[in-house]
């Protein structure tokens, strides 16, 4: 990255940002960087904004860069972003605005739990379904309803199905059409997907293994919910790492519908 200033002899002064490419093997995600970054700073009033913002979303590519594998999302973080998506459409895409909707998607800026919309927290958990699957619990912040009024775990439940399903590009795809509509909703939902380490010239890597959804599960949080939180970590523990069993929370499960009114649909 080459930065110049130029000025004088009567010239407005001006700024050159020059990103050059030196490795030629990642030339097609250096294509895809160039075009966020124009698209990042086309809309910003002055150069020196545009400059400011540039340089904070190269920040995000470079952190971006150092998490991402060369062989893109492992099947388990494929999994998990599908269940997010499904979540984000049949869910918060149908009440509000479709801008509301994308940004009510928090979990790819590093929040504790995927949805946060007014005093409504989701924290979506993917996996294949099967008797006794398992929901797996990466901390103690993500079941830990206090800082939120109601804190709802949604369990999307994954068939491996070719012929029935969806690729996670199919999905992907399917929310850009949704939202092509509306340009805020669209510029923020390819933000969240970059945030959430999806790039577009993994595809092809992604492409053969669908998923049908078998079934999505709501349970809200709250009293003797299995889990395990800052309350109830005895001292000198962190860093952990459990599972609960879907089909043992009965107790806490909640309809469609009424997690869809505390969304605001029902409004």
């Amino acid at each position: 990255m080459v930065l110049e200033e130029h000025g004088g002899g009567g010239q407005p002064e001006r700024t050159r940002l020059a990103i050059v490419l030196e490795e030629e093997r990642l030339r097609e995600i250096f294509a895809v960087l160039s075009a966020d970054l124009v698209n990042a700073i086309i809309a910003e009033p002055s150069s020196a904004s545009a400059l400011q913002r540039c340089i904070n979303r190269l920040c995000m590519w470079q952190g971006l860069f150092d998490r991402i594998a060369p062989e893109g999302l492992s099947e388990e973080r494929q999994r998990g972003l599908f269940g997010e998506l499904v979540v984000l459409d049949q869910l918060f895409l149908e009440s509000g605005t479709l801008l509301d909707g994308v940004t009510a998607w928090i979990g790819s800026d590093s929040a504790h739990q995927d949805f946060r919309r007014r005093g409504l927290a989701v924290e979506v958990k993917a996996s294949l379904a099967k008797r006794h699957a398992k929901i797996i619990i990466s901390n103690e912040k993500q079941l830990d309803e206090r800082p939120h009024d109601t804190l709802v775990l949604a369990s999307v439940r994954l068939d491996e199905s070719e012929p029935h399903g969806l690729s996670l590009p199919n999905l992907v795809a399917q929310l850009r059409l949704r939202l092509a509509g509306d340009e805020p909703a669209a510029r923020l939902f390819d933000e969240r997907l970059l945030l959430a380490d999806y790039l577009d010239v993994h595809a092809p890597l992604y492409e053969a293994r669908c998923y049908r959804v078998a079934m999505t599960r709501w349970f809200r949080v709250e009293g003797e919910f299995p889990r395990l939180t800052e309350a109830n970590l005895p001292a000198g523990v962190g860093d952990i790492h459990y599972s609960i069993i879907a089909d043992d929370l009965g107790a806490w499960e909640m309809d469609e519908e009424t997690v869809r009114y505390m969304t605001g649909g029902g409004e």
